[in-house]
């Protein structure tokens, strides 16, 4: 873990890179690779956006870290594909997906509902 981060933020954005990077490094050569997503301290409420969450510095002070298999990614993609447009999906589903109507609407909440 990540321990007394420096004071000056600069210097504790790039040990937090570092730390990052080397704990993604370490995860690759122990054959269980994961990847990383930033998640703000304190984000804004209703999932409205804030300059100020931007413009704050990634230091450990400001986010969280959330690991995840490194096939999270390729997975990701996958079921965004699948849900948006039918990727995988039959023809007819397909044609439903792209109509743009009540139809479409209540597929994709039947998609996501299973």
């Amino acid at each position: 873990t990540l321990q007394n981060p420096s004071s000056n933020k600069s210097d504790a954005t790039e040990e937090f890179g570092r730390w990052l990077k080397a704990t993604e490094a370490a995860s690759v050569a122990a054959n269980d690779a994961k990847t990383f997503m930033l998640i703000p301290r304190n984000a804004a409420v209703n999932g409205e956006d804030s300059d100020e969450e931007i413009s704050k510095p990634v230091t450990v002070d400001c986010f969280h870290v959330l690991w995840m298999p490194e096939a999270q990614e390729t997975d990701y993609e996958r079921v965004r594909l699948h849900f948006r447009w039918g990727e995988g999906e039959v023809r007819s589903i397909k044609s439903r997906l792209e109509k743009g109507n009540t139809d479409t609407g209540n597929l994709k909440a039947s998609i996501f509902e299973a």
